[in-house]
């Protein structure tokens, strides 16, 4: 077998999956394995076809450009969704835990919430989200096109997505509480 896992874009390699010694495959969170060979393989085509300007129109490029910017968000958001809920389920009926976050269950729910996560491990990320969402996928809803100045966005929040640890949940050692509505009352 060979050392390394043919993927588009090399993105399972770039997100820590590996062959074992022993020719067993590791991948990535299994949640996250579509939406990153959807967006990894428009983005291939794109760099593919930018080079042949004659190959690829406005409408083309654009259509690639939405596609990277709505797999990478599902992508994204399955990431946290599935963090955040292992977190709260483990966690839920620990009174330690909860007291950490005043006796609040919404409180600990908050503060946990994929949003929260995203926004405590990469608030880069973050940004870059809101930006994809705003300039990108949303950019049509209003009758707009996506501009061209905005193409990057997309490019960067990959990049961006890749740099976490797609293997495993990262550890947390503290995390800023977010106090729910009843509580800030």
């Amino acid at each position: 077998m060979s050392d390394e896992i043919i993927s588009p874009n090399e993105w399972i390699s770039k997100a820590g999956g590996h062959l074992t010694k022993e020719d067993k495959v590791i991948l990535p969170i299994r949640a996250i394995l579509i939406p990153m060979h959807n967006a990894s393989t428009s983005i291939e085509r794109y760099e593919k076809e930018k080079d042949m300007p004659q190959t690829m129109d406005v409408a083309g490029k654009m259509q690639l450009i939405q596609n990277i910017g709505l797999n990478i968000r599902a992508a994204d958001k399955a990431y946290f969704n599935e963090w955040s809920k292992t977190l709260i389920s483990i966690n839920i009926h620990n009174r330690d835990v909860i007291k950490l976050f005043g006796e609040c269950n919404n409180c600990f729910q908050s503060s946990l919430s994929p949003n929260s996560l995203r926004e405590f491990v990469s608030p880069e990320l973050k940004t870059l989200s809101d930006q994809n969402n705003i300039k990108i996928i949303h950019a049509m809803d209003s009758g707009d096109m996506i501009k061209e100045s905005d193409t990057h966005i997309v490019f960067e929040y990959y990049d961006k997505f890749l740099q976490l640890n797609l293997m495993y949940f990262p550890e947390i050692k503290s995390l800023p509480i977010r106090k729910c509505k009843e509580c800030t009352s």
